[in-house]
């Protein structure tokens, strides 16, 4: 067989392992798994102690009402983008919803941007990154929705808005 056909059925066979193996991979995964190794629907997020100016506290102690971590940082525009959404979801639901920024930032950068923007979101200061790797956390923006019984009911890479994390949040709360 000539070089140049060998040469043509090995690229041939290449597309198709290229092609088949995403699918294979797809079909595979765990039906619960999110972009995050360490946090899957239907299971309680990793838990941390943090303090959002109201003392020590672990997450799972909020279990009871919808919480949503929004892991972020001053200089990333996308994150920056989407926190209108999250103060207007402060605002609207109040007490039955708990609102986590979670920032990357070093130390009292990200509550300077959030002061200056008149944003009034809770903080949690993570310069160390601890947090962030808990959750496995590689680009921002990450937002997970933790329902009330305390196991993730949505993960969200990259930015988003009020209209999607308004119907999220609609969806954790109790009808009315």
């Amino acid at each position: 067989m000539p070089a140049a056909v060998l040469r043509r059925l090995l690229w041939l066979g290449l597309a198709v392992v290229l092609v088949a193996a995403p699918a294979a991979a797809r079909a595979r995964r765990d039906p619960d798994a999110t972009d995050l190794k360490t946090v899957f629907l239907s299971k309680p997020p990793p838990d941390f102690v943090f303090d959002a100016g109201e003392g020590p506290q672990h997450l799972h102690d909020l279990t009871g009402k919808p919480v949503i971590l929004n892991f972020w940082a001053s200089y990333c525009e996308p994150c920056r983008g989407e926190m209108d959404a999250f103060a207007k979801i402060a605002k609207t639901y109040g007490d039955s919803v708990d609102v986590l920024t979670i920032s990357e930032d070093d130390p009292g950068k990200a509550r300077d941007y959030l002061r200056a923007n008149g944003y009034t979101l809770p903080l949690v200061e993570d310069p160390s990154r601890a947090i962030f790797g808990l959750y496995a956390i590689t680009p921002i923006p990450v937002t997970v929705i933790v329902n009330r019984t305390g196991t993730v009911s949505k993960v969200i890479v990259g930015e988003l808005g009020w209209d999607e994390l308004h119907g999220d949040i609609d969806a954790e709360l109790p009808a009315k």
